[in-house]
């Protein structure tokens, strides 16, 4: 093996065990059998950030409607970007003490969902992150703005600005 080789795959266990390290179990899960069916929101999540299934990037927020959501993550990064990358994403809301976390995208295991009911315990906002060591991490906290305008669609994206 080359030192490069041998420096990647170092690089890639080490990113894998701090990930490791670094998940905490959610305090609440809900329970799927209890659950109305979803909204679902898809979102491709590479280095660059979120986008949502349209190709518009999550650049603040992400703003969802009160109800029942499915958030499906789509691992998407390029191959050249994708070796040893992996994420893993938490929606909590501190306040309440909601937590939910997805299980592991890689380029092995490329969706996750995490799904809730969005408002449930009063939350006005939640934040979404990647809570594995990479070097996207500063490109993967958001923020989940909850609405109560029936009339928009069910996920939009807010801009910064």
């Amino acid at each position: 093996m080359t030192n490069r080789t041998t420096t990647i795959l170092f690089v890639s266990a080490l990113t894998m065990m701090i990930g490791a390290l670094l998940m905490v179990p959610p305090d609440k899960k809900a329970d799927p059998e209890k659950l109305p069916s979803p909204d679902e929101v898809n979102i491709k999540v590479n280095q660059k950030g979120y986008f949502l299934e349209n190709g518009d990037p999550v650049s603040e927020a992400l703003q969802l409607k009160r109800g029942h959501v499915k958030l499906v993550f789509h691992y998407d990064e390029s191959l050249v970007d994708a070796l040893g990358t992996t994420h893993s994403i938490t929606v909590s809301n501190n306040v309440t003490g909601f937590s939910m976390q997805s299980t592991a995208l890689s380029a092995d295991s490329k969706t996750a969902v995490i799904e809730f009911n969005v408002g449930e315990n009063g939350e006005k906002e939640y934040l979404f992150y990647c809570n594995v060591s990479c070097p996207a991490m500063v490109n993967l906290f958001r923020k989940i703005v909850v609405i109560e305008n029936a009339s928009l669609p069910l996920a939009t994206s807010v801009a910064r600005g």
